[in-house]
């Protein structure tokens, strides 16, 4: 399929506020900052080499496979771990490394991706109007909980496979308010500042989702299909099975990242190779693809929406 820039998607949402949005997660562009962005690309493709020369020789990977039991594993960890502090606009972060834009080349943090992506998300909920919203490998809801204080009448709901993303959220709702740095988070006004309390999130498998058929006009992910792998095609049918209209993913499609590098990082890290011509499979049609928006150097996401095949819903709801 086609990719269209931004500014063709009829989203309405213009490279200035992206850029807004991603900005207090980027460092300065100057030319100590492009020294060091070229310094990380240096260090990350030195990475990517050795660990596909150990593929090749026969020697042990050191990225484990992404098994089901790594991922828990590994993000177990990662969620307990980074909390919901990083999420601040006005902190510096420890974990600056290599994006690009088009032919812009900057520093960032990924503390910042949500915030631009939520731009763009948001803006297709307002253009698709579901009525109920899941996300499959939701983590510790970050995405969920900007989109339920913008959309209060939207019903929300998140599985991930992790316990403790959803343990966090838990104890996120229990305090009963925002923390300041998740209020000054959000890139747009909420209209419901405690929406986000009636948003549910559960463990489990996107490969075995407990959820009826159609139970939900749009489901999404956001690279949480990119652990997926080796579950690809179960998490991709579960996704068009609960799903009543549309699916929506912001994902590693191997479109995107046909190049050595990204490529060559994507088998080193057993992340997800699906194609975009491959989702009619699965009964979806893809209708806009965009990658046109911040980049990690050697992973590029493409945001993916499609029409569950057989619906009654708009072929084109963005024009």
């Amino acid at each position: 399929m086609q990719r269209t820039k931004l500014e063709s998607c009829g989203l309405g949402v213009d490279r200035t506020a992206l850029w807004e949005a991603f900005a207090p997660f980027t460092l300065p562009e100057n030319d100590a900052n492009a020294q060091a962005w070229r310094d990380g690309v240096k260090k990350q493709r030195k990475r990517i080499f050795k660990n596909i020369r150990r593929k090749l020789i026969g020697g042990r990977p050191k990225v484990a496979e992404r098994t089901d039991k790594v991922i828990k594993d590994s993000y177990g960890t990662k969620w307990s771990a980074i909390g919901y502090a990083g999420y601040d606009p006005a902190a510096s972060h420890d974990n600056y490394a290599p994006w690009l834009w088009g032919e812009r080349r900057f520093l960032a943090s990924t503390y910042g991706s949500a915030r631009f992506r939520h731009l763009l998300i948001a803006a297709l909920i307002e253009k698709l109007q579901p009525k109920s919203v899941l996300e499959v490998g939701c983590g510790n809801g970050i995405n969920l909980l900007l989109l339920a204080n913008r959309f209060p009448d939207v019903k929300f709901a998140g599985v991930d496979l992790t316990d403790s993303g959803p343990r966090l959220f838990a104890e996120l709702k229990a305090a009963g308010a925002l923390p300041a740095n998740l209020v000054d988070y959000a890139p747009l006004p909420p209209r419901d500042p405690e929406g986000f309390k009636r948003v549910e999130i559960h463990q489990g498998s996107a490969a075995q989702l407990s959820f009826a058929d159609g139970s939900f006009d749009l489901v999404m992910s956001v690279l949480a299909l990119e652990q997926m792998e080796r579950i690809r095609a179960q998490a991709l049918g579960e996704m068009a099975r609960v799903a009543a209209k549309w699916t929506l993913m912001i994902e590693p499609f191997r479109d995107v990242n046909r190049y050595l590098w990204p490529r060559l990082n994507i088998i080193r890290q057993d992340y997800f190779q699906g194609r975009i011509d491959e989702l009619p499979q699965f009964g979806l049609e893809p209708i806009l693809a965009t990658d046109d928006f911040p980049q990690e150097i050697h992973l590029r996401a493409c945001l993916t929406l499609c029409r569950k095949a057989g619906t009654a819903a708009a072929a084109a709801p963005l024009a």
